[in-house]
Order: C-alpha cells, then sequence, then structure tokens
C-alpha cells in the first residue's frame, strides 16, 4: 500500500505538563527526523505570543516557521515591531492567500471541553483518534 505522508507521535502527550515545552518537542523531533527538514505550522494569532514562550529565543532562532493568516492580522508588521521575531525574520514563510483558517487546535480542544462535537472540523480518522483515545478528557 501506499505510504502515509504523516506519522502520528505521542511524545507531547506523554511528557510531564508544565515542564516540557514547544522547544523541547523540536530537539526531539529533529533529532528523530535528522535527514528531513521541519517545519513548525502555526496560526498568525501565534506570533505576539511566541516571544514570550519559554526557551522562545532557541526556539525561534533554530526553526522555520509557516505561519498562516488569520483574521486581519498584518503578520509581516507583527514580525517588524517585535525584536526577537525580527532578527530571526528569515525563519518565518507567511501564507497569505488561499488558505485562511480560522479553526485552531484550542478551539477543538475547548469544543471538546464544553461538550460540543467539533466532527465536521477534522479529519474523521484524526477525529476518531481523539475519541478512542480521550484526548481531551480531563483537561480543564
Amino acid at each position: 500500500g501506499e505510504k502515509s505522508r504523516f506519522e502520528l507521535d505521542d511524545y507531547e502527550m506523554k511528557a510531564i505538563a508544565g515542564r516540557h515545552y514547544t522547544y523541547n518537542t523540536m530537539l526531539y523531533l529533529r533529532e528523530k527526523y535528522s535527514k528531513d527538514q521541519l517545519f513548525f505550522l502555526m496560526g498568525a494569532d501565534l506570533l505576539t505570543q511566541l516571544p514570550k514562550w519559554t526557551y522562545a529565543s532557541e526556539l525561534i532562532k533554530s526553526t522555520q516557521f509557516i505561519v498562516i493568516e488569520r483574521g486581519n492580522l498584518v503578520m509581516h508588521r507583527i514580525i517588524a515591531e517585535i525584536p526577537l521575531l525580527r532578527k530571526y525574520e528569515r525563519n518565518f514563510t507567511l501564507i497569505y492567500k488561499g488558505l485562511v483558517n480560522e479553526i485552531s487546535s484550542s478551539y477543538i480542544r475547548e469544543e471538546f471541553q464544553y461538550g460540543s462535537d467539533p466532527r465536521y472540523l477534522l479529519p474523521e480518522s484524526v477525529y476518531h483518534y481523539i475519541i478512542e483515545n480521550n484526548v481531551y478528557k480531563g483537561e480543564e
């Protein structure tokens, strides 16, 4: 059969909450996929928060980001106004048109937590995985 271009990794799910950060995950993935070029996909709404993340400087310096437009945020202006982002602006690829996605992972998580059914916001296999493995059960 055809090999999937995606792979599920439960590395972050096994991490200790509050003691594990995106930077750690990127180090792990770079080691696991040392022959591949990795990108961190994120919505533009996270750009202003990124410099506040734990190990932000190390993460931004060492990671290639693909930032997807959300709402009316002017991504290049945000990067220009935040010194740490501006310093590593070459690490950011901005997607402006053709792919606008207002549904974030936080939104999906909240839908499950509030008892809603976000079935039609996700690929069917992802939805079933979340349900079968109680991924968001017990989160507050």
